[in-house]
């Protein structure tokens, strides 16, 4: 696996939200806030579960087909990762703000891993019940002539652009190990050994973002509790 590229964690950075994080790690860099559990709509209401309301705002414009394509997958990884029955007829508001996209814009594999392991930790800042963490990862694999394959993980722009097929990998992590595979995309031409091989260092990728995620949610603990002798 290539180097892992160290992220940047900011939590807390918003004061309107109750939870939120900015994650930055090569060139891309994503902030997500999340309000809630808040009275929800009697038209949005479902009675025996909250309701979570996901918006991405692109770094440019307004939202178009792309940013509701990355809705649906980050909607999809945290499906089984939020514990929603615990807040019924409930809404849980969560904004993806993309601050640097880090990639042109046929591609979102860099945006949706920044902001999945961003969400993770702006659900657990606002207290949020969680079954577990959703951890993503992103792949390349690069293909050139009479070489092998190289599969790179948490490529850069210009990687991605000498890319023959792109992927984002989400884990569910417990008791600090990937359990569960919650989401697999692909684009491009692949064989299968090399998604098997995409999957295997996503996951080892998915484990060390865990790490930071845990260190970066301690930090804030400290910071919010001072404990006396």
């Amino acid at each position: 696996m290539s180097d892992f590229p160290l992220p940047s964690i900011q939590t807390s950075i918003l004061t309107q939200v109750d939870g939120s994080c900015e994650w930055s790690q090569n060139t891309t860099t994503v902030i997500t806030s999340v309000s809630g559990p808040i009275e929800a709509r009697t038209r949005d209401e479902i009675p025996t579960a909250a309701t979570v309301d996901l918006i991405v705002r692109p770094q440019i414009g307004l939202s178009t087909t792309r940013e509701h394509l990355m809705e649906e997958k980050i909607q999809n990884a945290f499906s089984s990762i939020i514990f929603k029955v615990l807040n019924p007829r409930a809404l849980i508001q969560v904004v993806v703000q993309v601050i640097e996209a880090g990639e042109l814009p046929k591609y979102n594999v860099l945006e949706l891993s920044a902001a999945i392991n961003s969400l993770s930790i702006s659900l657990i800042d606002a207290g949020i019940p969680l079954f577990s963490i959703a951890c993503a990862a992103p792949a390349a694999v690069i293909e050139k002539k009479d070489e092998p394959p190289q599969i790179i993980i948490h490529p850069t722009s210009q990687k991605l652009k000498e890319a023959s097929s792109w992927h984002i990998i989400v884990y569910e992590i417990k008791e600090n190990n990937p359990t569960r595979l919650v989401l697999c995309e692909s684009t491009g031409e692949f064989t299968k050994d090399q998604l098997y091989k995409v999957l295997e260092l996503s996951a080892e990728a998915a484990a060390k973002s865990f790490q930071f995620i845990k260190a970066a949610t301690a930090e804030k603990l400290k910071r919010d509790f001072k404990w006396k002798n």
